[in-house]
C-alpha cells in the first residue's frame, strides 16, 4: 500500500505537468499494488474469521466483509479509471463514474464498516444495551441495497442524460431505502435513551461518548440532506448545486467519519497500550475545534455560493481550524503511545463483580485465568492482551464481548478466590 501511493501520487503529479507518457506505467503499477494490497488484506480478515472455528456468525460481521467487497470493487474502479486516464491524455473523471465512485467510497465502504464496528463495540465502550440483531440484519439488507440501486440508477441517469423515467425512479427508492437504513442504525444503538445503559456497573469507561454522539448527530444531518436532495432532483428534474452536494459530503466525510475515527481512537490507542489517554484537555480540544470547523465549512459552502459570497472567508477559516483539530489529536495520540504503563493501587479482591478489573483480578488470583479461558476468553492465553486489553475491561463489560453466563463465571470466579484465602489463611 505504502509503495503503490507513493507511485501513484509521485508519478500521476510529474506526468500531469510533465506530459510524459511512459511516467504513466509506474503510476499504474501503484494503483495495481493498491489493489493488490486491498485484495490481501481482505484474504486476512477473512482468514482470521474462518479460523475462529464459530458456527455462526454476527450481522456486524457482515457489514465489514460488505465494506470490503465494495472497496476492492471501487479499487478495481479506480484501475480501470487510470486506463481511461492514460488513453484520453487526462485526469477527468468522467461524470457518468464519479458520483457512483463517490457513493461506494463514502456509504458502501467508510460507512458500512464503521456501521458493522460500532454495532459490536459500542454497547461494550458506552454501557449501553445491546443492539437488537434483527434490526441490525434489516439495516445491513438495506443499506446494500441502497448502495447497489444508487450505484446503478446514478451511473444510468449520467449515461442516459435523462432525469426521468426508469432509472430516476430508481434512484428516489435507493434514496428512501439508504436514509430509512441509516436512521435504524442510529435509533437501534440506543445511545439517546437513557433507560437502555446498562445498570449496575458505574466503571464503564465513557470519556469519548461525546465523539459519537455528535458523529451520529452529524450522520444524521448529512443523510436528511442527501434525501432531500434526491427528492428535489426527482421532482425538479434539475441536479442539486455543487455547493450543496459539497456541504454534503463534508457533514459526512468529517462530521461522521472522522469523528467517529477520532472518538474511536481515542479509546482504543491508550487500551492498546494499557495506559490512560494523555491529555483529556486535548481531547476536549480536539472535539471543539473539528465540529466548530466542519459548521464552518458546511454552513459557508452552499451560502456562499447563493446567498452572500463574503461567506468564502469561512470556508477557507474552517479548514484551518479542522487542521489544527488533527494536530492537536495527533500530538495527544503520539504522546500517549509513548507512555509506559503504570502499575495502579488497588484494593484486595476478595468477591468477584461485574465491576471487578479483569487484570487486577488475574494478578491477585492467577487460578482465575484457566476459568476465564475455560469460559470461552481465549484472547487472555495472549499475555500481550492480558497486560493491555484487561487493564481496561471490567467482567461485565467482557461478557459482551464474548456472551456468557455472568452469574455462572462470576460463582465459579468467587468459589476460586474463597480456596485462594483460605489456603492462605491456613
Amino acid at each position: 500500500m505504502v509503495a503503490g501511493i507513493f507511485l501513484s501520487f509521485v508519478f500521476k503529479t510529474i506526468s500531469y505537468y510533465t506530459g510524459f507518457f511512459f511516467l504513466k506505467i509506474p503510476a499504474l503499477i501503484g494503483c495495481i499494488f493498491q489493489v493488490a494490497s486491498i485484495a490481501i488484506f481482505m484474504y486476512v480478515i477473512c482468514r482470521t474469521y474462518f479460523s475462529s472455528g464459530k458456527e455462526k456468525y454476527e450481522v456486524y460481521e457482515g457489514f465489514i466483509l460488505s465494506s470490503y467487497l465494495w472497496f476492492i470493487f471501487q479499487a478495481i474502479a479506480f484501475v480501470a479509471l487510470y486506463f481511461h486516464f492514460t488513453v484520453v491524455g487526462n485526469t477527468y473523471i468522467p461524470e457518468v463514474f464519479r458520483g457512483p465512485i463517490r457513493h461506494i467510497q463514502i456509504v458502501g465502504f467508510a460507512c458500512m464498516v464503521i456501521i458493522g464496528i460500532f454495532t459490536k463495540t459500542l454497547p461494550i465502550f458506552l454501557g449501553i444495551q445491546e443492539p437488537n440483531k434483527k434490526i441490525s440484519a434489516y439495516v445491513l439488507y438495506i443499506l446494500n441495497i441502497s448502495i447497489a440501486l444508487r450505484t446503478i440508477s446514478g451511473f444510468y441517469r449520467e449515461y442516459t442524460d435523462n432525469l426521468y423515467g426508469f432509472f430516476n425512479a430508481v434512484f428516489l427508492i435507493s434514496g428512501i431505502l439508504e436514509t430509512v437504513g441509516v436512521f435504524l442504525f442510529i435509533y437501534n444503538l440506543n445511545l439517546f435513551d437513557s433507560k437502555k445503559a446498562v445498570k449496575n456497573n458505574p466503571n464503564l469507561p465513557t470519556g469519548f461518548r461525546k465523539y459519537i454522539r455528535a458523529a451520529l448527530i452529524w450522520l444524521f444531518v448529512s443523510e436528511s440532506a442527501l434525501l432531500s436532495f434526491t427528492i428535489y432532483e426527482t421532482m425538479s428534474g434539475e441536479r442539486t448545486s455543487h455547493a450543496l452536494f459539497g456541504a454534503y459530503r463534508h457533514a459526512i466525510f468529517i462530521g461522521f467519519i472522522s469523528m467517529m475515527i477520532l472518538g474511536c481512537a481515542s479509546k482504543m490507542i491508550p487500551l492498546s497500550k494499557g495506559v490512560k489517554l494523555c491529555s483529556t484537555k486535548l481531547l476536549n480540544a480536539t472535539f471543539v475545534l473539528i465540529n466548530i470547523g466542519c459548521l464552518f465549512r458546511v454552513v459557508a459552502q452552499p451560502v456562499s455560493e447563493h446567498l452572500y459570497p463574503q461567506f468564502y472567508a469561512f470556508m477557507g477559516i474552517s479548514g484551518f481550524i479542522e487542521y489544527a483539530a488533527m494536530f492537536c489529536f495527533g500530538i495527544n495520540a503520539w504522546k500517549t503511545m509513548q507512555l509506559d504503563v503504570e502499575e495502579e493501587t488497588t484494593e484486595q479482591i476478595t468477591v468477584a463483580t461485574a465491576g471487578t478489573n479483569v487484570y487486577q483480578l488475574i494478578k491477585q488470583y492467577p487460578q482465575t485465568l484457566d476459568i476465564l479461558i475455560g469460559f470461552g476468553f481465549k484472547q487472555l492465553k495472549n499475555p500481550i492482551l492480558r497486560n493491555t486489553l484487561a487493564r481496561t475491561i471490567s467482567l461485565g463489560q467482557a461478557v459482551q464481548i464474548n456472551p456468557v453466563n455472568l452469574e455462572d463465571l462470576l460463582k465459579e470466579l468467587n468459589k476460586a478466590i474463597r480456596t485462594c484465602v483460605g489456603l492462605k489463611v491456613a
